[in-house]
């Protein structure tokens, strides 16, 4: 499999696993928080995209891009595992009350420069780390 094509599989497969992941938790943590402050028209979104970012950059990142740990057996499982275990609730969860909070005190939504960027740059760190690890260490 040529370099591209791994990233795009890695990129694609993290993409659908963040979705899904912030997509439940923020959505969960979204209503809370609206009914909390009698605002979930406002909190919602902010939350699950929050509860994205989060995901993506806390938990997957540092997964995909330690070497050996995406074809390393079964030491390399048990270390994924606790992982996941502990980075992707954080990620999830902090991300998700952070846009929660930022959606419900804010009335005005999100400018798109600042939602693009967020996303460029999250996307950016998850590609760079797939890179160094499939290029310089070889591993895959």
């Amino acid at each position: 499999m040529n370099i591209l094509a791994q990233v795009l599989s890695e990129v694609l497969s993290v993409s659908i696993w963040s979705l899904s992941i912030g997509l439940v938790v923020g959505g969960v943590i979204g209503l809370v928080i609206g009914i909390i402050k009698r605002r979930i028209k406002f909190t919602l979104f902010p939350a699950i995209l929050g509860s994205f970012l989060g995901t993506l950059v806390i938990a997957f990142v540092p997964l995909f891009s330690i070497p050996g740990l995406v074809n390393g057996g079964a030491y390399a499982g048990i270390y994924v595992l606790a992982m996941l275990i502990v980075l992707i609730p954080v990620g999830s969860i902090g991300g998700g009350i952070a846009g929660g909070i930022r959606g419900c005190h804010r009335s005005t939504p999100l400018p798109r420069r600042t939602l693009w960027f967020s996303i460029l740059l999250a996307y950016l760190l998850l590609i760079i780390g797939i890179l160094v690890r499939v290029v310089v260490f070889r591993a895959g």
